[in-house]
């Protein structure tokens, strides 16, 4: 039996757009294939996700997959700034109680797709979410900001990228 969910390929290539993709979640060599190898199941947060990566991307010496990395960077705070994924990923949901993948959260499937994202943060000293004054044309842009302003900034408790 067949079970088609929606999955993002990210490539490590930053010039290779990434794809949504229809994949059997019960076809092991799909996702290994989509990865170049053996899978590295990394859990994302806030949406709950999971990504799959290259278990050997690092001693294949495969090119860091820096869209990748900052997606698990700011989704995964415990592995932020800890270590980078290697070669192209694979992003689905979060496994159903059978262990089963699910589909891609639609809050990533809209950050990649969206024309226009802004950044928010919480502060230590605040509970409510700060909106950042610009606005951004492109996930990985926005990411890669969003995640230098946790450096910048350490009273920063939480970063996220939203549509406006």
């Amino acid at each position: 039996m067949s079970n088609l969910i929606t999955a993002l390929h990210v490539p490590a290539d930053v010039t290779r757009q990434i794809e949504k993709r229809q994949v059997d979640n019960q076809d092991i060599d799909a996702y290994q294939a989509a990865v170049g190898g053996h899978l590295e199941a990394v859990q994302l947060e806030q949406p709950s996700a999971t990504l799959y990566a290259n278990e050997e991307g690092k001693l294949l010496e495969m090119p860091v997959n820096e869209r990748a990395t900052a997606l698990m960077w700011l989704h995964n705070r415990r592995l932020r700034n800890q270590d980078v994924l290697c070669g192209d990923a694979l992003l689905v949901g979060p496994p159903d109680p059978h262990g089963d993948d699910l589909s891609a959260p639609e809050h990533y499937v809209d950050l990649v797709e969206a024309a226009i994202l802004v950044i928010e943060a919480q502060f230590d000293s605040e509970s409510g979410w700060q909106r950042s004054n610009g606005t951004f044309s492109d996930w990985f842009q926005a990411y890669r900001y969003a995640l230098g302003a946790t450096i910048r900034w350490p009273m920063i408790r939480e970063v996220r990228v939203i549509r406006p």
